[in-house]
C-alpha cells in the first residue's frame, strides 16, 4: 500500500496491491477451492474534499485467481465504488455508498453430486453465466454520540444458472440500527429481506459486535 506522489494536493491517491491465499471468496465460489494458486488483486481509491463539510472518495478494484485445479487466471472481477460523506457537525454525519462488481470468468462451479467427478467439467461449461454482476447502495446517517441507523439495497446475479430461476438476480433490503457503546465499541441490529433468483424469500435477523482492540486501536466509524 502506498500514496502516490503526483504534482497536484487536491486529489490524494492510494494504491494498494497484494497476494491471496487461493479458495478465498465465498467458499470458492468466485476463485475455486484449490489454495495452492494465489488469488492477486489491486486497487486504486482517490479521495477529494467537495465542500468544508463534504468529501468524496472514488476507485477502482482488479481482482484475478483461478476456478480450477490448474495454474491457469480464468476468472478476473473488476469493482467500481464510489462514496459521499458529509458532516452536520463534530458528530452527527450522513454516508452515500455504492459499489458495483463485474466478473469476466471462463469456467464456472456447480456442485453437482449426481454427476460423476469426471462429467463436472462438462456440465460446468453450459450451467454458468460469463459476466455475473452485483451492486449494493446503502445510506448511514450517525444520528448523536451513541445512536446510528441505515438502509441497504443488495443486487447480485449468481455465477451458476438454475434450470429454474423465476428472476433475473438476488435482491436483498435491509435496514440496521447501530448503538456505539464507546470510541472502540458498537453493537448493531439489523434485519434483512431477501428474494431469491431460483424463486423464494426469506427474513433474517442479525445482532452483531465489533470491537478495536490492541495498542493501535482506531476509532469505529
Amino acid at each position: 500500500s502506498a500514496y502516490l506522489p503526483l504534482p497536484w494536493d487536491s486529489v490524494t491517491h492510494e494504491l494498494i496491491a497484494g497476494v491471496l491465499e487461493g479458495g478465498s471468496g465465498e467458499e470458492g465460489t468466485i476463485f475455486g477451492e484449490n489454495r495452492r494458486h494465489p488469488t492477486f488483486y489491486g486497487r486504486l481509491k482517490n479521495s477529494f474534499d467537495l465542500t468544508d463539510q463534504t468529501s468524496a472518495n472514488l476507485g477502482v478494484t482488479w481482482l484475478s485467481g483461478s476456478s480450477d485445479d490448474d495454474s491457469s487466471y480464468e476468472v478476473n472481477a473488476f469493482g467500481f465504488e464510489g462514496t459521499v460523506m458529509h458532516s452536520f457537525n463534530s458528530i452527527s454525519k450522513l454516508k452515500l455508498q455504492s459499489e458495483f462488481y463485474l466478473q469476466d470468468r471462463n469456467a464456472a462451479f456447480a456442485e453437482r453430486l449426481d454427476l460423476p467427478q469426471l462429467e463436472l467439467a462438462v456440465a460446468d461449461e453450459v450451467a454458468y453465466r460469463r459476466h455475473p454482476w452485483g451492486f449494493y447502495t446503502l445510506a448511514d446517517l450517525r444520528m448523536s454520540e451513541r445512536w446510528g441507523l441505515g438502509t441497504r439495497y443488495d443486487q447480485v446475479e449468481a455465477t451458476n444458472l438454475e434450470d429454474q430461476s423465476s428472476r433475473d438476480s438476488d435482491q436483498a433490503w435491509s435496514g440496521y440500527l447501530t448503538y456505539f457503546q464507546s470510541e472502540f465499541a458498537r453493537w448493531r441490529a439489523q434485519y434483512q429481506h431477501i428474494t431469491f433468483e431460483e424463486g423464494g424469500e426469506d427474513n433474517r435477523f442479525f445482532l452483531q459486535g465489533t470491537f478495536a482492540i490492541g495498542v493501535h486501536k482506531h476509532k469505529l466509524q
